[in-house]
């Protein structure tokens, strides 16, 4: 139950995941600065800790009802935000219109909560700057 309260109380102090990203430089104008802000700053290697955390929440949450419809609510509300964005880009023609916003929102969040998958052992991790150039890469690709 102490994990429950503590995820739950960490994501109600969470600020806007735009407002998140913008905090780190991203420039308001390209919704590609955006996307590359969430795909890398996730991925981290001072983010360990966190990812960890968020998998004993997703292990918890398969065994109570009530905390499950918090991380719910969570992850509905935070690709919500990251389709919005992907939406307004296709809008203003900087992504390709062919891909469907909440898939863009589902990928991301994919490739975040992946990394825990490795964070066993240091030399499970790839090179980071090998890693956010990939990242780059594929937020690249949905360019229009």
């Amino acid at each position: 139950m102490a994990l429950a309260e503590r995820f739950v109380r960490k994501m109600r102090s969470r600020t806007d995941l735009v407002a998140d990203a913008f905090s780190r430089q991203a420039d308001p104008s390209d919704p590609f600065l955006i996307l590359n802000e969430i795909t890398i700053q996730p991925n981290q290697p001072d983010r360990v800790d966190a990812r960890a955390e968020r998998v004993q929440v997703l292990t918890a949450a398969l065994e109570d009802p009530v905390l499950a419809k918090h991380v719910a609510d969570f992850q509905r509300q935070f690709l919500n935000q990251i389709s919005d964005i992907v939406k307004e880009a296709q809008i203003q023609k900087f992504i390709r219109p062919d891909v469907d916003p909440y898939a863009v929102a589902v990928m991301l969040q994919s490739i975040a909560i992946g990394l825990a998958s490795i964070d066993l052992a240091k030399d499970l991790m790839p090179d980071l700057t090998a890693w956010n150039d990939l990242m780059n890469i594929v937020v690249f690709a949905l360019r229009a």
